[in-house]
């Protein structure tokens, strides 16, 4: 079993905080992949981690990635900027959008934005959340979902 040492002038770097690492299996072998983080980029994936893990994405093939805030929602989850920094951060393509959602049942109809990925870009996300990859298989797999 081969053992990580890290390169002497990474070691003590205060520009990077983390190291984290990946394997993966190839030929029967183990290659190792090193990738440093940002605290920057560090505090984007968590944040987008914890939105996508808890519902607040919807993901279809159609639409692709998409997270849909409120106007005026930022006292209570995470604002359109943030998402929008955070995307920025880790450098994944995305849009917005103006979207008035219509009434149910009681709820009357509601001003907000939509943050996209398009469908094709997705794998730019799937780097930094990984769990996103089971969410895009369970929609190729749904009935129309190729389409």
């Amino acid at each position: 079993m081969p053992v990580l040492s890290w390169p002497e002038s990474r070691r003590n770097s205060k520009e990077v905080e983390r190291w984290g690492s990946g394997s993966s299996f190839r030929d029967g072998g183990i290659s190792l992949v090193t990738m440093a983080l940002t605290s920057a980029q560090r505090s984007a994936q968590r944040s987008l981690v914890g939105l996508i893990r808890a519902g607040s994405a919807v993901v279809s093939r159609k639409e692709g990635l998409s997270i849909w805030r409120a106007r005026g929602s930022e006292e209570w989850q995470v604002s359109v900027d943030e998402v929008t920094n955070h995307l920025d951060v880790l450098e994944v393509p995305y849009s917005v959008a103006v979207v008035l959602r219509p009434a149910h049942g009681k709820r009357p109809r509601q001003a907000g934005f939509s943050v996209q990925v398009e469908w094709d870009r997705l794998d730019s996300l799937v780097r930094w959340v990984p769990s996103l990859r089971v969410l895009m298989d369970a929609v190729e797999e749904s009935p129309g979902g190729a389409e």
